[in-house]
């Protein structure tokens, strides 16, 4: 239905009995996501992010499941943790490493290659 926004990411534990805990950003946020997911990479930091290609946005969060903020690329599609930093790929051929939330990114365009939402570090 139009105009509603359930959460989209849910965490496991395997230890203990908790079930699903399903996650939500913040209403204006949730809302931007058009209720679609892409990719999720957790981070060595205790961090995890997950791409969203429609929302042109990449969440973050606490391994726990506490949002953290949000980071705005066009067609965010596959998301791969490296040490303290993350990549990101889009749909035009972009691979972009971000430094936490910070606005610092460096990018680089591969002009016969186009990305879908799997990125994987190796």
């Amino acid at each position: 239905p139009r105009n509603v926004y359930p959460p989209l990411i849910a965490l496991h534990q395997r230890q203990g009995n908790k079930g699903l805990v399903l996650l939500s950003a913040p209403s204006k946020t949730q809302k931007e996501l058009k209720n679609y997911t892409g990719s999720v990479s957790f981070s060595d930091d205790q961090h995890f992010y997950v791409s969203s290609p429609r929302g042109n946005m990449i969440t973050v969060w606490q391994a726990e499941g506490g949002y953290v903020g949000a980071i705005k690329q066009n067609d965010a599609s596959g998301v791969a943790s490296i040490a303290d930093k993350l990549w990101a790929s889009d749909g035009n051929g972009f691979l972009t490493k971000y430094n936490g939330l910070a606005s610092e990114k460096a990018s680089i365009e591969f002009n016969t290659s186009r990305w879908d939402n799997h990125l994987y570090s190796i």
